[in-house]
């Protein structure tokens, strides 16, 4: 699977997954400690994820992750460690980034560039929920 670790100084800041995954079956590159699952799986015709529901259980989050999907356009997107720049990426329409610690900020390549943003809520509110940088760091 063609997933991009993205690591500073023993940290696992996220992951990149292309929109060009060809592997078949099901893969979940996120680990089992990490507060975002994320799953790919490329299924043939007639294979079933099975009929299911998650039971009732409670979590304990002390960290937002937060998953973006690049539907067209492209973005690059710039690491943080204790508000220094670390590391650019970029996407192109139908990768994934997950981001998990650090900081980070992101910026469209293209006109009318979309994206889907996915992460935990409840939301508390911009004062209790970030804390804003200088791009420089």
């Amino acid at each position: 699977m063609d997933v991009e670790q993205i690591e500073h100084e023993g940290k696992k800041l996220g992951y990149v997954l292309r929109g060009h995954l060809k592997e078949r079956g099901r893969n979940f590159p996120s680990q089992e400690e990490d507060y975002l699952q994320l799953g790919f799986l490329n299924l043939k015709k007639g294979e079933w994820v099975l009929p299911h529901e998650h039971k009732p259980l409670e979590r304990k989050v002390l960290e937002t992750h937060k998953a973006v999907y690049v539907v067209s356009g492209s973005m690059k997107f710039h690491f943080f460690d204790n508000k220094k720049k670390i590391k650019e990426v970029k996407l192109n329409g139908g990768d994934l980034i997950v981001l998990m610690k650090g900081g980070f900020g992101f910026e469209a390549l293209e006109d009318s560039t979309k994206i889907i943003e996915i992460k935990q809520g409840p939301y508390p509110g911009l004062e209790k929920d970030k804390e804003k940088f200088s791009l420089e760091g």
